[in-house]
C-alpha cells in the first residue's frame, strides 16, 4: 500500500503510535468535543436571559445563530485544506484557543453587533478543531474500531450540550452569576486543553486503510479543484452528506430553539427547564452515541451498507417523537419525548461520521470533512436556525397561523400563542427526507462499497 505520509507534502507522522496512546488521543479528543459543544451550547441556554437583558427579538437572535454558523462553514474548507498538506496537532490547538477566547466576549458584548462579532469569531475556532479532529482521530484506529472511537468522540455532544443548559440553570441567575459572567467562566478551561491538542503526535495517514484503490489522489500531486470533482463523483459520499445535512437542519433548530421553546410555548419556568432538558439531552444523546458507535461496527461485520440502514432509520423515525414533543403540553409526555429523539438522532452520527472518513481516501480526509460541514450548515442550520426565528416572529405579529396549516396545528393542539413550537413543525419534515437520503446509500454500486465493509 502507497506510504500516505510520503504523499502528504511535508507531513510526518512524529513516532510510531501504541495502542495505550491511540486511547489516550481519543480522551484529549472526547475532552475538546466536550468544551466545543459547551462552549457552543451555553449561548443557546442563555437566550432568555440575553432577550430580556439586551431586548433582542427572536429573529434578531436568530441570525446571532447563523453568524456563529456561516463563518463556521466559510472556514472549514480553508482548515480542511490546511490540514490536508500540514501538521494537524498546531491547528487544532489554535483554533480551540480561538473559540475559547471568543466565548468569553461574548460576556462583555455591550450592544448586537458586538455580540454578532463574538458569536462569529466562535464560529472560526470551531471550523479548525470539527474540520480537522474526525479524520485526525480515525488515524489512530483501524477501521472496523473507528465506529466505537467515534461513538466516545461523539458522546461528547450531549455531554456538551447538557452541562450547557445545566451550567447555565445553575450560574445565570443574577444573584449567582449573571449570564455574563456564565460565558465568560465557561471560555476558560478550552485554552487549557488547547495546551494538550499541540503536542499529540501526528499518526501516519492511512496506515490502517488497506484499500489501495481509494487513495490513487494524493495530496501533492492534485489541487482542490480535483479533490472536489473526487468528492462530487463520490455516490457514497455524496448521499450520506446529505442525509446528514437534512438531520443537522432538524438538530440545529432543536438545539438551538429548544429551551426557549420550553418557556414561551410550555410556560416552563427557565431554571427548571433547563436542568431537565440538560438531564434528557444526556442520556439520550449518550445512550444513543455510544449504542450508534458499537452497533454500526457489528452490523458492518455482517451486512454492507449497515451504516446507512441505521441511519437512515433512526432518521426517519426521530420525525414521530419530535412531532410529539413540540405538540404535547405535558411534561410527562414531552420530555420523554424528548429523550427519544435525541437518542435517536445520536445513534447515527458515529456512523455518517464513519462512512465519511472511509469513503474517501485518507489524505483528502480533512477536505471530505470540511466540504461536509460546509454542505450541513449550509442546508442545515445555517438555513433552520433564523427561518424558526422568522416563522416565529411573523405568527406573533400577525397574531394568527397561516390558513394554509391552521387545520395541521389546530390537530396538533397547538396556538399561534406557541408561535415557536409551531415554527419548529419544520423540522420532523427535514427528518424523513434526511432517511430517505440515508437509505439510497444502500442502492448504490460504486467500488467505494468495499471501504464500508470491514468484513475481511
Amino acid at each position: 500500500m502507497q506510504n500516505q505520509a510520503q504523499t502528504s507534502a511535508s507531513v510526518k507522522p512524529t513516532k510510531d503510535i501504541s495502542g495505550i496512546y491511540s486511547y489516550y488521543a481519543l480522551t484529549v479528543f472526547s475532552i475538546l468535543n466536550l468544551l466545543n459543544y459547551v462552549d457552543r451550547f451555553i449561548f443557546s441556554a442563555l437566550i432568555p436571559n440575553i432577550k430580556a437583558d439586551m431586548k433582542f427579538t427572536d429573529e434578531q437572535i436568530g441570525y446571532l445563530g447563523s453568524a456563529f454558523t456561516i463563518i463556521y462553514t466559510i472556514f472549514s474548507p480553508l482548515y480542511g485544506y490546511l490540514a490536508d498538506r500540514r501538521a494537524r496537532a498546531g491547528l487544532v490547538s489554535s483554533g480551540v484557543a480561538i473559540w475559547s477566547i471568543a466565548t468569553a466576549a461574548g460576556g462583555v458584548a455591550q450592544n448586537y453587533w458586538h455580540m454578532l462579532i463574538a458569536r462569529a469569531a466562535v464560529g472560526i475556532g470551531e471550523a479548525s478543531y470539527a474540520t480537522i479532529s474526525p479524520g485526525f482521530l480515525s488515524d489512530y484506529f483501524e477501521p472496523n474500531k473507528r465506529g466505537f472511537a467515534f461513538g466516545i468522540f461523539f458522546a461528547a455532544i450531549p455531554l456538551g450540550q447538557a452541562f450547557g443548559y445545566i451550567l447555565a440553570g445553575v450560574l445565570s441567575p443574577n444573584e449567582v452569576l449573571g449570564w455574563r459572567y456564565t460565558l465568560f467562566v465557561v471560555g476558560i478551561p478550552g485554552i487549557f486543553m488547547a495546551i494538550a491538542a499541540h503536542f499529540l503526535h501526528e499518526p501516519e495517514r492511512g496506515k490502517f486503510d488497506r484499500d489501495e484503490s481509494h487513495h490513487s489522489l494524493t495530496s501533492a500531486n492534485a489541487s482542490l479543484i480535483d479533490t472536489y470533482k473526487l468528492l462530487v463523483k463520490n455516490y457514497y459520499y455524496i448521499v450520506a452528506t446529505l442525509g446528514y445535512s437534512a438531520v443537522t437542519f432538524a438538530l440545529g433548530a432543536l438545539s438551538y430553539w429548544g429551551l426557549e421553546m420550553l418557556v414561551s410555548s410550555k410556560g416552563m419556568d427557565k431554571t427548571e427547564a433547563s436542568v431537565k432538558l440538560g438531564i434528557y439531552v444526556t442520556l439520550g444523546g449518550l445512550i444513543g452515541s455510544l449504542m450508534g458507535g458499537w452497533l454500526g461496527d457489528r452490523l458492518m461485520k455482517k451486512i454492507k451498507g449497515g451504516y446507512y440502514i441505521i441511519c437512515g432509520v433512526s432518521a426517519a423515525l426521530s420525525a414521530i417523537p419530535l412531532t410529539i414533543t413540540l405538540s404535547s403540553p405535558d411534561p410527562k409526555i414531552f420530555f420523554p419525548a424528548i429523550f427519544v429523539t435525541v437518542f435517536l438522532f445520536f445513534l447515527g452520527n458515529a456512523p455518517v461520521n464513519a462512512i465519511i472518513v472511509s469513503v474517501v481516501p485518507a489524505n483528502i480526509r480533512a477536505t471530505a470533512v470540511a466540504t461536509t460541514i460546509l454542505a450541513i450548515h449550509v442546508l442545515g442550520d445555517a438555513v433552520s436556525q433564523p427561518l424558526v426565528g422568522i416563522i416565529s416572529t411573523s405568527i406573533t405579529k400577525q397574531g394568527e397561523v397561516p390558513s394554509l396549516v391552521a387545520p395541521i396545528i389546530s390537530m396538533l393542539g397547538l396556538t399561534a400563542k406557541q408561535s415557536l413550537a409551531i415554527a419548529m413543525l419544520i423540522t420532523p419534515i427535514a427528518l424523513v427526507i434526511s432517511g430517505g437520503f440515508y437509505l439510497l446509500g444502500l442502492l448504490g454500486n460504486q467500488p467505494e462499497k468495499k471501504v464500508l465493509n470491514t468484513k475481511d
